[in-house]
């Protein structure tokens, strides 16, 4: 009850997120976030998000983690989601970490369009996907920009 009395869902605003929900039961924190930038597996997750969990709730020393999965997130090249139409397939996708956050909105404009209800136009509605000259498939990258955005984050928190 002291973490989401209202039972609400959270998501932070850092660029590493973190966001949680009471189970529609109210017996268990439902608690994720971007544990890696990179692989891993369900136990190396759990360990990484446990900290994450005590950073935010330190009451919850001693918890018992019950399940912990991993997945891939997708990144656009101009870092905004993007939505649209392409051989009568409707997509909404490339949320760069936040879909949890951007996921319901852009799920409910998409079945509006789907549905043949016209929204007003907005950021994510686009055709396009810009390329970078030095992406060819890999995410090696990956690990160097999650600890940039993670040296970020602290720096927001210690200066704002």
């Amino acid at each position: 009850a002291s973490i989401s009395p209202r039972n609400r869902s959270f998501a932070d605003t850092r660029r590493v997120l973190t966001y949680y929900r009471m189970s529609p039961d109210g017996k268990r924190l439902i608690f994720g976030g971007r544990a890696k930038f990179g692989q891993t597996d369900p136990v190396e997750t759990a360990t990484i998000l446990y900290r994450f969990m005590l950073d935010r709730f330190p009451q919850l020393r001693g918890t018992k983690i019950t399940h912990a999965w991993t997945g891939n997130v997708a990144f656009t090249v101009d870092e905004v989601p993007h939505m649209g139409k392409f051989d009568n397939l409707h997509y909404a996708l490339g949320c760069n970490g936040s879909g949890v956050a951007m996921m319901s909105y852009l799920g409910h404009q998409t079945a509006r369009k789907i549905a043949g209800h016209v929204n007003r136009v907005c950021a994510f509605d686009r055709a396009e996907f810009p390329d970078h000259p030095l992406y060819k498939g890999s995410t090696w990258f990956l690990p160097m920009i999650g600890q940039y955005f993670r040296a970020r984050d602290w720096i927001d928190r210690r200066f704002s």
